[in-house]
């Protein structure tokens, strides 16, 4: 550390040599002789000091991560640092304290030289879920494999979105397409632009293969047909899935229903715990299309059937409404209240199925009656 001592007698410093300094702070050493300095130039304030001799105890740990103390506002990204370095443990007291930082102050502690390496590594496991935290990683082209790897486990939507757009790393590694694409909270949309995206990579590789073929060499069996890859890459991820969800807890279980994709939403709405399946109804990112299908099929609860009927959007839609009406499983008081809702070509055929209760059937025929009666 005599490297450093010589900035004892200086007054002030160059920006290179305050950069200088910032860097030995990375260092395993003893700092213990050295802290005046790094107060002198500015570089860190008595809290820092604390933080970079280990001084600190946790109930200081707490009042620095709750914003109690008064800390100045370029101060922030240096003490995160410290934190990370010396204080790993309270892994929590370090997220509560970046969490609730403005955009700026999150920016400048991605963008600190401070946080490279391990330090950056620690930073992503914290903040994975934190959609302006990864903006400011790819802003500031900190994002690499390691990185990459660290955040495909997030379990925020959003942050999935933005790394499943960075095809031009994406493409440098299949793995962790395939670890985005097994993420139950990948964005639907994602996941059809990454499934296809496999595609595109594997029909390249057939295509190299093909060339390295010799003419006096036997042709290889028909490669993989894109459907029939597109089928492989489907079935992973809902092996995927259901190992994930058998391991969930119930509160995991709902936070999935509210946040996850369509494959999570496909599964959890046959969840038994009825909290959980009714859950996936609350989900922004469902489709009437889902419902419909939801509605028609003849496994869907009781519960579930009376929550579709609950939402004016999803009955007042009509293709909805039929395929509830024609659901054998649903029931009876529900269909009955539904009947006079019905077109006069659905009565006919509800009132000639041979599915349905027999009290709906003929409730459906006499409807029909009437209305062909009237006309």
């Amino acid at each position: 550390m005599d490297n450093i001592s010589v900035f004892f007698q200086k007054d002030r410093l160059t920006q290179d040599e305050i950069v200088f300094l910032r860097n030995h702070l990375k260092a395993e050493a003893d700092f213990s002789n050295y802290g005046e300095i790094f107060i002198k130039h500015g570089i860190l304030d008595n809290i820092g000091v604390d933080l970079l001799l280990k001084k600190a105890n946790e109930n200081q740990l707490k009042l620095i991560s709750s914003k109690t103390l008064p800390i100045k506002y370029e101060m922030y990204p240096i003490l995160v640092f410290l934190m990370v370095k010396n204080y790993p443990e309270h892994y929590r007291l370090i997220f509560e304290f970046i969490r609730d930082f403005d955009l700026n102050v999150k920016r400048n502690i991605v963008r600190d030289n401070l946080f490279t390496g391990k330090y950056l590594y620690f930073l992503c496991k914290l903040m994975k879920n934190d959609p302006q935290f990864v903006a400011e990683l790819i802003s500031a082209s900190k994002i690499d494999d390691d990185t990459l790897k660290i955040i495909i486990s997030s379990t925020e939507p959003e942050v999935l979105f933005r790394i499943s757009n960075l095809k031009h790393l994406l493409i440098k590694n299949v793995n962790i397409i395939r670890g985005i694409l097994n993420n139950p909270y990948t964005p639907d949309e994602s996941v059809i632009a990454l499934k296809q995206l496999l595609v595109d990579i594997n029909e390249e590789s057939i295509e190299l293969e093909k060339d390295a073929v010799t003419e006096n060499q036997d042709k290889k069996d028909e490669e993989e047909k894109p459907k029939t890859f597109i089928d492989k890459i489907d079935k992973e991820i809902e092996e995927s899935l259901s190992q994930k969800i058998s391991k969930m807890s119930t509160p995991e279980k709902i936070k999935l229903a509210l946040k996850g994709n369509k494959s999570a939403r496909m599964a959890l709405i046959k969840d038994p715990n009825k909290q959980i399946s009714t859950s996936v109804l609350d989900n922004p990112k469902i489709t009437e299309d889902e419902i419909s299908f939801i509605a028609k099929n003849k496994s869907t609860p009781e519960h579930i059937m009376r929550e579709i009927v609950r939402n004016n959007t999803w009955i007042n839609n009509y293709n909805i409404l039929r395929d509830i009406m024609f659901n054998p499983k649903t029931p009876i008081d529900i269909t009955m209240a539904q009947l006079g809702k019905m077109s006069v070509s659905d009565l006919e055929k509800l009132s000639k199925s041979k599915d349905i209760p027999s009290a709906l059937k003929n409730q459906a025929q006499r409807m029909f009656i009437v209305k062909t009666v009237k006309k």
